[in-house]
């Protein structure tokens, strides 16, 4: 049996919590929306970085790296550089540590927030 429980917490409504999550990721549902963008953005994402050369041992900043996934390519594509990725939401910046735990410990990728 599964049991749906919907609690209204404000007079929003669903597309503008999800737009003002999309520029400012919060919460659990921030995290859902993150997860999502790192999902549902991967062929646009290799689109992009296949249109630009990046060097082995490149340093590379992504502005606004949101989930990391973007930041997690770069990282294997320059993988004699270093890649950081910076963006103002928390939760953001927990979800790229997350994805990039591997190339954090190796010293090879840096979020900051």
């Amino acid at each position: 049996m599964l049991v749906v429980i919907w609690i209204e917490v404000s007079s929003m409504g669903f597309m503008e919590r999800m737009v003002r999550q999309c520029r400012k990721p919060t919460g659990l549902f921030g995290r859902f929306v993150g997860m999502g963008m790192n999902a549902g953005h991967g062929k646009l994402r290799r689109w992009g970085l296949s249109h630009i050369s990046i060097n082995l041992d490149a340093f590379v900043l992504d502005v606004g790296c949101g989930g990391g996934k973007a930041v997690y390519e770069l990282a294997r594509i320059s993988s004699s550089g270093k890649v950081c990725g910076i963006d103002y939401s928390e939760e953001m910046v927990q979800l790229a540590q997350k994805i990039n735990k591997t190339f954090l410990a190796e010293k090879r990728s840096r979020t900051l927030d």
